[in-house]
């Protein structure tokens, strides 16, 4: 069965929208399963809501099976808009930040309400011993001047994956420190023809026969023997890197095997890293690599209601006026734990007077959450 829901984005940028050569500040964009409707956002109510100064709020209604369903596809919808945005005027948009959701189908008295939080002052621990830290940095500072730049490079394609919020380029960004590692990993194993070989190609016009000289992936090969990735795992790596770079997979299923898979490159990539510094191989540092995800622990957190209202007009009196809370929120870190108690205040605001059950998340992973409340 569909329900119908509405879900409520937003996006920083600068981009005007006109019509006729006036700038208009409010769109909307209906269609058979859905409604698309941005606005700019101007009032104290919508910095407040939004958590942004400037940009666009953009409201979705679609029909899906559940709330989760609506809030990715509408997700990807406001993605499409953001990007026509961008593709129409050369000028940058910030990815969507969904900030909630909720039920707004006809004749219900209790109806699911998710809300985003961005304020949760935390990160994923880790103490870094001073030692390994020095080790390191002499290590890499001190390496032959011939391996320097692109050691260099492959370190910072490696932050850039651990940074990176979007999964395909996360694995993009793993993929590529593990291609600038390889000649380093094919002079490392003393490869035949130390990560190139020349490859004999004949010209489609004359016939004549001529010479090119390419790189090859030899080191990473190698790499992969040494450090047990087996041969399917990775074909696997590699049809889902060629499948993004080439465009011939389907989104979705892209996005489950790069979520799946980065921790995997990340994992590869540092231990190519280590071999080529002459380092061991540090767990604590591959614990949290194989934990590595676009989504970061701390960087949000949701708060998931069941609203008392069967008018839904209720629950939007203006426009773009929504149900929301304001949060409130104390951080302890426990560190031997490796986690952190989380006390997470909210009040509602507009629209939230009557609510049932509720539950809070934290995105990302390994966080442990204790002594929830809300008034």
């Amino acid at each position: 069965m569909m329900n119908k829901y509405r879900v409520v984005l937003t996006t920083i940028s600068s981009i005007n929208i006109a019509h006729d050569g006036k700038v208009v500040n409010n769109l909307s964009f209906p269609s058979e399963h859905s409604h698309v409707k941005l606005r700019r956002i101007q009032t104290e109510e919508d910095i407040k809501i939004t958590g942004e100064k400037f940009g666009w709020l953009i409201e979705i209604d679609i029909e899906e099976v559940d709330i989760d369903h609506a809030i990715s596809q509408a997700y990807q919808m406001s993605e499409l808009f953001i990007t026509m945005m961008c593709l129409t005027s050369g000028v940058e948009a910030s990815p969507s930040k969904i900030i909630l959701s909720y039920d707004i189908t006809e004749g219900k008295m209790e109806r699911e309400f998710v809300q985003y939080f961005y304020d949760l002052p935390i990160t994923r621990p880790q103490t870094v011993d001073i030692q390994i830290f020095a080790n390191t940095l002499e290590n890499v500072v001190g390496i032959d001047s011939d391996k320097k730049d692109r050691l260099a490079r492959s370190i910072g394609w490696l932050r850039k994956g651990i940074n990176e919020k979007d999964s395909l380029d996360q694995f993009l960004n793993l993929w590529q420190g593990l291609e600038t590692l390889n000649p380093l990993l094919a002079k490392h194993f003393n490869c035949e023809s130390s990560g190139k070989e020349v490859v004999e190609q004949k010209c489609v016009k004359s016939g004549d026969t001529f010479y090119v000289e390419r790189t090859t992936k030899q080191g990473l090969e190698r790499l992969v023997e040494e450090t047990g990735v087996t041969r399917t795992e990775w074909k696997k790596l590699t049809n889902t890197r060629n499948g993004i770079s080439h465009g011939y997979q389907k989104m979705n299923t892209l996005l489950a095997e790069t979520l799946q898979y980065s921790p995997e490159i990340a994992v590869l990539l540092y231990k190519g890293i280590c071999l080529i510094v002459d380092l061991p191989v540090d767990n604590a540092v591959v614990k949290h690599l194989n934990n590595v995800a676009p989504v970061k622990v701390g960087e949000n957190s949701s708060s998931r209601h069941i609203l008392v209202e069967e008018d839904v007009s209720k629950l939007a009196k203006q426009p773009a006026l929504y149900p929301y809370f304001i949060s409130e929120i104390k951080t302890k870190s426990l560190p031997d734990q490796n986690g952190f108690e989380v006390e997470h205040k909210l009040i509602p605001v507009m629209g939230c007077k009557k609510y049932g059950s509720h539950e809070i998340g934290v995105a990302g992973r390994e966080l442990k959450i204790e002594l929830v409340s809300v008034e």
